[in-house]
């Protein structure tokens, strides 16, 4: 099936969260589990597609910055993003929620396989 069909939607901050114009940085991507269609999975990704590389300008700490009172570093899981669009979208490794009885599988060039 084509991630299309799960009703993908961006996950990240528009150029309006900052005071400019334009496409905004995207760092992940939600849709529905091929398996139930009912619960939205979320997947984190880089690099970031960012365009204007907004991402330096925000005010916001992004996940792995380091805190800014502490210098901690929160690490999260990241998939290897390659693909601009859903119709054309890579991750790497696989996706795997089923220790809570979901999907796992494969996101290929806008693919989603088990």
């Amino acid at each position: 099936m084509r991630l299309t069909e799960l009703e993908p939607r961006w996950v990240g901050m528009n150029q309006k969260d900052i005071g400019r114009e334009g496409p905004g940085c995207s760092f992940g991507l939600t849709f529905l589990c091929p398996h139930c269609r009912e619960q939205r999975i979320a997947v984190m990704f880089k690099p970031f597609i960012d365009p204007d590389n907004i991402a330096a300008l925000s005010p916001w700490r992004l996940p792995d910055a380091p805190d800014p009172n502490t210098g901690e570093i929160k690490t999260m899981h990241w998939w290897a993003r390659t693909g601009e669009t859903f119709e054309d979208l890579t991750l790497t490794p696989s996706v795997d929620v089923s220790h809570h009885g979901h999907w796992h599988g494969f996101i290929q060039s806008g693919n989603v396989t088990s």
